[in-house]
């Protein structure tokens, strides 16, 4: 039986179906959209000015198969604005070794000042894929 014209835009409907389709992880990568400032300090848990004292490579983690690493900032906090209920004092922040896991390069033992911002799941090791503005 010949393929007719008719044949081609069955096809082409059928690969925009399975594109629909797809399963959204392969298709992300770093979703740390930028929002503005207020709404990170509003949707935050923690929100602290801070210097960076000194930063460290580490692992992600005690597997050693992951093999993603980690910068370990040491910040001196100057002044915590929100979240003294949950956390007392914050000595170290993690961030990503990649940029393209959202990782972020701050400024260490300069006289910058930086406003940080975590939300309510990383509270444990607050991260930086939140706000991380000079201030």
């Amino acid at each position: 039986m010949p393929r007719g014209p008719q044949a081609a835009p069955g096809w082409a409907l059928l690969l925009r179906l399975l594109a629909l389709l797809r399963p959204p992880a392969l298709s992300e990568a770093c979703s740390c959209a930028p929002a503005h400032p207020q709404q990170h300090v509003c949707y935050s848990a923690l929100v602290i000015r801070a210097k960076i004292a000194s930063e460290k490579v580490v692992p992600a983690s005690a597997d050693p198969a992951n093999t993603q690493k980690m910068i370990r900032y040491e910040i001196k906090q100057i002044k915590m604005f929100k979240g003294f209920e949950k956390v007392k004092d914050v000595q170290y922040i993690y961030t990503p070794l990649d940029s393209s896991l959202c990782g972020v390069k701050l400024e260490a033992n300069s006289q910058k000042q930086y406003l940080l911002t975590a939300t309510p799941k990383k509270l444990e090791t607050p991260g930086l894929d939140d706000l991380y503005e000079p201030f």
